[in-house]
């Protein structure tokens, strides 16, 4: 009996051995995979990462156009506009048609910090516009016009002029020469801090390129003076003309203040800019006359109003001496 019991205890023993080495052969269930899911904190659109707690917005768009008698972009032929600086000019009045496509693509990261939201945004985008490019083969045109920063207040990297108010570039489809955006479409270089006092009261402080709003200044008293493109005005000491700038040597400095509320937002801004001329004639040197450094200024007022259904309705006034980039 003990020997019959032994044989069966060994019997059972073996089965269940055999059966956990089994088990561990077969193989194991596979984690369920983790779709990305909605993140709600920074509204519609936003996506986290999978396996972070980081958030996530992809954007573009694609543009097209075509214009009859006009240039490259929307300037109309022969009307002193940028493109009647370029080589390019003498097709742009011979081409009865021209045309654009771009597109472009943005990515918003942002995620929680023990400081705040740090946001980091990026567009990017390529197009091809006659008659800058034939349209023939893949010539085209690489830009990027916004890559920027925000942590703590700062904002720093490539992004709209903080003198900027209100401005209906993102509203229309108008060429951006006309628009009254000082950063036009490109974008300006800047480091800003904007202190945030509660109920949607702000005020920032903004040092920015100051190439993008550069524009030749002169001063009509300086004898010698080499004029490139025009006659200088004699009653102003700041007087535009196409020819080379000064320098960088010191930042537009923009200070404004914001109450934004649901109803929209008013602000005031203020700005000073460097309108030193350079040196004038070929070659660059002291001889061809230097006239007087001087110090621009701009202020600005502007608001938007929402309105019932989606609608809105805004304004932007503006008043600069020696800044007629603003």
């Amino acid at each position: 009996m003990s020997i019959a019991k032994g044989a069966l205890l060994g019997t059972a023993a073996a089965i269940v051995s055999l059966g956990s080495a089994g088990a561990a052969d077969l193989p194991v269930k596979a984690r369920p995979v983790e779709h990305m899911k909605i993140c709600p904190l920074y509204g519609e659109g936003f996506y986290y990462i999978p396996g972070t707690d980081t958030c996530l917005k992809i954007g573009g768009f694609l543009r097209i156009q075509t214009e009859y008698n006009m240039g490259a972009g929307g300037g109309a032929a022969g009307n002193g506009s940028t493109e009647a600086a370029q080589a390019r000019f003498a097709r742009d009045v011979t081409n009865d048609m021209n045309y654009r496509v771009r597109a472009a693509m943005s990515w918003d990261v942002r995620q929680q910090t023990d400081y705040g939201t740090l946001r980091t945004y990026a567009r990017w985008g390529a197009e091809n516009t006659t008659p800058l490019q034939t349209g023939a083969g893949t010539t085209f045109s690489p830009y990027w016009d916004r890559a920027f920063l925000q942590f703590a207040g700062f904002t720093v990297g490539k992004t709209v002029s903080f003198f900027d108010l209100f401005t209906y570039t993102p509203y229309s489809y108008h060429d951006p020469r006309v628009t009254g955006d000082t950063t036009t479409s490109n974008g300006t270089p800047l480091w800003a801090y904007t202190a945030q006092f509660g109920a949607g009261v702000s005020a920032s402080l903004s040092l920015e390129d100051p190439a993008a709003k550069a524009t030749q200044v002169v001063d009509a008293t300086v004898p010698g003076f080499f004029a490139v493109n025009g006659a200088i005005n004699p009653d102003s000491a700041f007087s535009q003309q196409a020819a080379n700038t000064n320098g960088f040597r010191m930042p537009d400095i923009v200070v404004n203040g914001r109450v934004d509320q649901e109803w929209g937002f008013f602000g005031a801004s203020g700005m000073i800019h460097d309108a030193s001329g350079a040196y004038y004639g070929t070659p660059n040197n002291v001889n061809n006359g230097h006239p007087a450094d001087k110090i621009g200024w701009a202020v600005a007022a502007g608001g938007k109003l929402n309105l019932p259904g989606g609608d809105m309705i805004g304004a932007n006034v503006c008043y600069a001496e020696g800044s007629v980039g603003f």
